[in-house]
Parts: structure tokens; sequence; C-alpha cells
């Protein structure tokens, strides 16, 4: 598995016969999120062997990002803040 730094999403992955697709679930979250994603791709990125199926896996915010597309944590700058603030004050 790739380097991964102290935090860490729990994902649980299952291959989807019929399909040819991972069914990735984002277990430590709120709620839980699901994806599908080519088991190529989530095999390179994730770092698991070509014969599992099914488990689960650590991934740390980069390789969320890589897998999902959506960034870990919403950023607004500075400057989005105050015309932000400006514009309904």
């Amino acid at each position: 598995m790739p380097n991964v730094t102290a935090r860490t999403t729990r994902l649980r992955y299952v291959l989807v016969p019929e399909l040819q697709l991972f069914r990735v679930t984002i277990l430590d979250s709120d709620r839980w999120t699901c994806f599908i994603v080519q088991p190529p791709f989530f095999r390179a990125v994730t770092g698991i062997g070509s014969g599992k199926v099914l488990g689960t896996v650590r991934v740390n915010a980069d390789q969320l990002v890589s897998l999902t597309g959506m960034p870990a944590k919403k950023e607004v700058s500075t400057d989005d803040a105050r015309s932000r603030f400006v514009q309904y004050a």
C-alpha cells in the first residue's frame, strides 16, 4: 500500500461482476457515500492486489481526491469570504 498520512479514510469495496466495476463505500463519514470506479484505476490508487474483489482499505486525503474527484475539505479564499460578506452587509 502507498505511504499514507496520519489522517486516513476507510473504504469498503466490492466488485460487481455484471458491470466489472468496483462499488466503493466511504465508511468514515456522517452518511455512507457510494461511488463506482474501474478496477485497474482503483487498484493503482489503493495498492490492493489484482485478486481482491471484496474488502476494506484505508486511503489518505490525496488518494480519496483521486478516486472521487471531490476535495476532502472545501476551501474558501480570504478574498472570496470578504466579497461575500460585503454583498450581504
